[in-house]
């Protein structure tokens, strides 16, 4: 029932022989290119290793006026090296950088890694090395910038974030570019967390009012006191008398916490003309022939006269898309829709069973 198997003929046995020969050829020739390549692939990374070792070492605040200018150059032509290597530069930077432990180098190679590249692996490696910078060493504003330049690309930066609110150095700077706005450590957590997504913001929070530092558990509970949620009005309210906290933050929780009453009037707009112009936020669609303080209060009003308790998740996420650089506008935009948040939580009289402090 079962065939016998044929031999072989001898001119199929020879084909197969020569392409035996052939394939054999082609593989010892493969490997005789890729070897150079792969030697140039090492030559460069032991390149940039050596120069990374004599460049860092070093803590800017540590350095006399001459001294940082010689190590500025000497950084220059860091990044100019692992520029020149193309993407074998990034590719060594990358793997350096997962070993850097310099609180300093750390944010500079994490800098320069993310201006050449943008790629997952490359952000989750600058995510993890801005964690370990140390913020007496680094301009705040440029560590939050990059902060939200990696958030606004789709990376949690929740390490990132928590490396400056629990930074044991002072972090408040001056942007002289934005009439030199005071960028103090509420101010610049408040941009790192607003960002983020509601729930993510309860979860950190939570926790970082009980920080041992008085710095943080205040910056921590004023940018909380923005989220309203009601994770967040009910954690507020359990805090008590807030007698470890800033008489600062004890205001502005306290001013979160009671209730007020909100009245309205006819409404300009439509509950679905409101929520298409909270849809194209950070642009403010507003009428062009009314008066702006009028056309302001008409939009706040419309806001409280015609959403209901399933609009105030949509308000308040889309608050987030303010933050679009460090800057005062970004700060002030996102209190400002804040203002406008709580009042409609007033309005609508919700979460009151932990809006009863002070009363």
């Amino acid at each position: 029932m079962f065939s016998t198997p044929a031999k072989t003929p001898e001119f199929l046995r020879a084909t197969l022989s020569r392409m035996r020969d052939l394939f054999l050829g082609a593989l010892m020739l493969f490997s005789s290119l890729a070897t150079p390549f792969q030697l140039r692939g090492q030559d460069t990374c032991k390149t940039v290793a050596e120069a990374e070792r004599k460049t860092y070492g070093f803590r800017p605040s540590k350095l006399s006026d001459a001294e940082r200018k010689v190590k500025s150059a000497a950084m220059d032509s860091y990044w100019n090296l692992v520029k020149r290597a193309g993407p074998a530069g990034a590719d060594c930077l990358r793997l350096l950088l997962q070993k850097q432990t310099d609180g300093f180098a750390v944010f500079d190679e994490a800098s320069l890694l993310y201006s050449l590249s943008n790629s997952l692996e490359s952000r989750d490696t600058v995510v993890q090395a801005m964690a370990k910078t140390d913020l007496a060493d680094v301009q705040p504003a440029d560590y939050v910038r990059l902060g939200l330049r990696l958030a606004h690309d789709g990376a949690d930066i929740e390490p990132v974030s928590r490396n400056y609110l629990t930074a044991t150095n002072d972090v408040t700077t001056y942007l002289a570019a934005h009439g030199g706005f005071k960028l103090d450590r509420p101010a610049g957590v408040l941009l790192l967390y607003g960002i983020m997504p509601t729930e993510k913001i309860d979860d950190v929070l939570s926790k970082a009012v009980n920080s041992g530092s008085a710095e943080s558990r205040n910056a921590a509970a004023i940018v909380w006191s923005l989220n309203m949620t009601e994770r967040s009005f009910k954690g507020l309210a359990a805090l008590g008398d807030m007698k470890e906290f800033a008489s600062e933050t004890r205001r502005q929780v306290r001013s979160v916490l009671i209730p007020y009453e909100v009245r309205v009037t006819s409404a300009k707009y439509t509950r679905e003309q409101m929520l298409a112009k909270i849809s194209k936020f950070p642009d403010f669609d507003m009428d062009p022939s009314e008066d702006f303080e009028r056309e302001n209060k008409a939009l706040d009003n419309s806001v409280y006269a015609t959403f209901t308790e399933a609009d105030v998740a949509t308000l308040r996420e889309s608050r987030r898309k303010f933050i679009t650089g460090v800057s005062n506008e970004a700060v002030e935009s996102y209190s400002e829709m804040s203002r406008v948040l709580l009042h409609l939580i007033n309005k609508l009289h919700l979460y009151e069973e932990f809006r009863k402090v002070g009363q």
